[in-house]
């Protein structure tokens, strides 16, 4: 078994923007995080708030799965995450 390639912060934002992009195209992103193992990005806008949603977006950097965060360990890991300025 080949060891999985563990990506950089910029490099996994750009999997999460391409992601998002997919999913919601036209909408900007308001804010990333990453932790060992993955970023998760918020997206879509409405004032000052994050949208009501499927979101936040996360790329696991070891697998590549990109998946909607949703369920409260989720969110617990979202907590947990530091937050990486975005453009």
């Amino acid at each position: 078994m080949t060891a999985a390639k563990r990506l950089s912060i910029p490099e996994a934002l750009a999997i999460a923007e391409a992601a998002l992009a997919v999913h919601k195209p036209g909408e900007m992103i308001l804010g990333a995080w990453a932790d060992a193992r993955g970023v998760a990005v918020a997206h879509g806008f409405s004032e000052n708030v994050v949208t009501v949603g499927p979101g936040p977006l996360l790329v696991d950097r070891v697998s590549g799965e990109v998946s909607f965060l949703g369920s409260i360990e989720q969110l617990d890991r979202l907590n947990a995450m530091r937050e990486v300025p975005v453009r």
